[in-house]
């Protein structure tokens, strides 16, 4: 199977970071101090405390854009300190598409990566970093917005715009798009070796596959605490995934400490590593890192790739999507505009893609599109990682939950972690 060099696949989940500080929590003394971070204030770092919601499918949310903090001018030169500075996730960008933006446009782009969006949303607050273009995740939005530490987007330089898909032209976490552009899509459901364990999509409830005795011991949850007690949500026909009923939380928690001794249970981030080494027979993953498995493991990629399989449900699974947005203290917000822009070009998206596993919500990014001049992006039995529009219509959404509600899941899954 022709592909990119192994050397130029990237060695290190992005999804892994999403919140591993609160996954290697041990007590509740470090979980009061994890959530004193992450909760508003009345002070001066949250000037508009008072304007925080929390958006729902049923519920959107059209920010407000604050007098002291409007959009730039729409006719702007780009800047003549032609260094761009981005603040992501580590691996979470093809550096293909960093050089070709400096290429054509003639600048630098310098990266900077940051350990969880705690620390991120910490230096941003601070000014220890001054980015152009932040890759924030939903459950921090609101806050970056009421605390000022965004700014508004000027629609003017956005000229692909048109080309996202339409259920994210107004998406409910930022109707009216006044803040952000989506950078990639992703579902969550289970990865497999289907040459040691049975076919998984074919079961009545593939949920199930969790509970197989018969892979004892080479079965992993993925190490977050929201996915892997969602899923356990999910299996018993829960369908609300950001539920603030304390007693389902640790119902699913109970549930989840039983499984851990009928299998021996294990969690880790490394989806995409352990299943084609072998250490995982079973494992719960995120649809981009499983785009990218085939390239680890032993053997050629054309000896993994056939042994791996993905399955995430087809209606009424999870599926979400991160964004891009500009900070407030961007030196260069006319060139940030512009990055994100080249982003979402078919090419560049494409490019994007094909090396990092997560795709980018396109309508001319399709799937056949893809796979003409990346054929590892649509193998048969990895077909189920390509996320449609559909399944973000009909998806469920992991969003941001009051902090009372997210100390519940996080003592969950402490309670878990050590053992019940």
């Amino acid at each position: 199977m022709a592909g990119p060099p192994r050397a130029e696949v990237h060695c290190l989940s992005r999804r892994s970071f999403l919140r591993r500080a609160a996954g290697v929590a041990v007590g509740l003394p470090m979980l009061g101090g994890a959530l004193a971070a992450c909760a508003p204030s009345t002070t001066s770092e949250y000037p508009h405390a008072g304007d925080l919601r929390y958006p729902r499918p049923e519920a959107p949310v059209r920010w407000k854009i604050y007098p002291d903090n409007p959009p730039i001018d729409p006719d702007l030169a780009a800047e003549s300190d032609r260094t761009l500075r981005l603040f992501n996730w580590d691996s979470y960008i093809a550096p293909k598409v960093l050089r070709d933006f400096e290429r054509d446009m003639g600048v630098n782009v310098e990266v900077s990566t940051f350990y969880d969006m705690t620390e991120a949303v910490s230096k941003l607050r601070i000014g220890a970093v001054r980015p152009d273009v932040f890759f924030p995740t939903l459950d921090v939005l609101g806050r970056l917005i009421v605390a000022e530490l965004l700014q508004p987007l000027q629609p003017s330089y956005l000229t692909h715009r048109a080309d996202i898909w339409p259920q994210l032209q107004q998406p409910f976490y930022d109707f009216g798009s006044s803040y952000t552009v989506p950078y990639a899509v992703y579902t969550t459901g289970i990865g497999w070796r289907n040459d040691l364990v049975h076919d998984i999509a074919s079961m009545a409830n593939p949920w199930d596959a969790m509970w197989d005795r018969a892979a004892a011991e080479y079965i992993y949850v993925l190490d977050d605490y929201r996915e892997a007690i969602g899923m356990v949500l999910l299996r018993g026909g829960n369908l609300d995934i950001n539920t603030e009923d304390a007693m389902e939380i640790e119902r699913a928690a109970t549930q989840l400490t039983d499984l851990a001794r009928l299998v021996d249970l294990k969690w880790s981030e490394d989806d995409y590593t352990y299943l084609p080494e072998g250490r995982a027979w079973i494992h719960q993953a995120w649809s981009g890192d499983m785009v990218t498995s085939p390239f680890y493991g032993q053997g050629t990629t054309d000896q993994v790739a056939p042994t791996l399989s993905y399955w995430s449900p087809p209606s009424a699974g999870e599926v979400n999507n991160d964004v891009m947005a500009i900070p407030r203290s961007a030196e260069h917000p006319v060139l940030a505009h512009l990055f994100i822009d080249y982003l979402l070009t078919e090419e560049h998206a494409l490019d994007n893609f094909a090396w990092l596993g997560y795709q980018q919500p396109l309508v001319t990014l399709t799937l056949d599109e893809a796979v003409q001049p990346f054929p590892w992006l649509a193998l048969p039995n990895l077909a189920g990682t390509f996320t449609t529009p559909q399944q973000l219509q009909d998806g469920l959404r992991q969003l941001e939950l009051p902090p009372t509600a997210d100390a519940a899941w996080q003592q969950a899954w402490i309670q878990f972690k050590s053992g019940g």
